[in-house]
């Protein structure tokens, strides 16, 4: 639906050097890997990848995901409302998810 990219560093990993946060709609179900039931909804999904011009690399398993809106079916409507609640607090769980993962946001400096 949608992408960001933001610039970080890693203690972990120095290769790793963006964070891409996507806006999506999970179908819900049955979560194959941790065979948890994940509800039906909007989600921001925080992956730390390597991007070298036009690839983009990133180790599975690594990133965060969290529930914005839970719906009980797809719609503009709600898709709106949900992208609208992500966009206010998407700075706060951005350095969120860099503290967990053991990185940092590069800020850039005005003058």
């Amino acid at each position: 639906m949608s992408k960001q990219y933001f610039p970080i560093t890693s203690d972990r990993d120095q290769t790793i050097n963006f964070m891409r946060v996507d806006f999506v709609y999970n179908k819900g179900g049955m979560n194959v890997w941790t065979y948890k039931r994940e509800p039906r909804g909007y989600y921001l999904m925080f992956t730390p990848v390597q991007r070298d011009g036009i690839m983009e690399g990133f180790t599975a398993f690594t990133g965060k995901k969290y529930i914005i809106t839970e719906v009980s079916r797809a719609s503009a409507k709600a898709e709106r409302e949900a992208k609208a609640e992500a966009d206010q607090f998407i700075e706060d769980m951005l350095e969120h998810v860099c503290e967990q993962l053991g990185c940092h946001l590069v800020r850039e400096e005005q003058e």
